[in-house]
């Protein structure tokens, strides 16, 4: 439930708000996982599926950025276990291009931290 929206005509108003952060980017790269934990934030417990983010969409992403000089703190490889993506290393080497514009950009993949990841990464 977010501050502000209108819900069956009823204002919902919280205490908490918020920011967005337009610094940090966040690339979900595929929703598939080699776990199924019950606590999944992704939902690939309940919802699996071996959908992968596109190398355009990648492309498109960074092109972007650049081009509008967008700054980012932080960019996140997320999924399910993005060391899934058949090509993740490809993704990485399009954000090298990314952190050669702005060399002070983390680039991070978050991983469940199994073998297979570990290896893989």
């Amino acid at each position: 439930m977010f501050h502000g929206m209108n819900i069956n005509g009823t204002m919902v108003t919280t205490n908490v708000v918020w920011p967005i952060n337009r610094r940090l980017g966040e690339l979900n790269v595929t929703d598939a996982c080699n776990l199924k934990c019950n606590n999944c934030q992704a939902g690939c417990n309940i919802a699996p599926t071996e959908s992968f983010l596109e190398i355009r969409h990648v492309e498109k992403f960074i092109s972007e950025s650049i081009r509008m000089k967008h700054r980012w703190d932080k960019i996140k490889c997320t999924g399910g276990e993005a060391a899934i993506h058949p090509e993740i290393y490809t993704i990485l080497n399009k954000l090298k291009i990314y952190k050669d514009f702005h060399p002070e950009c983390q680039i991070l993949i978050l991983s469940n931290g199994t073998d297979y990841s570990t290896d893989k990464l």
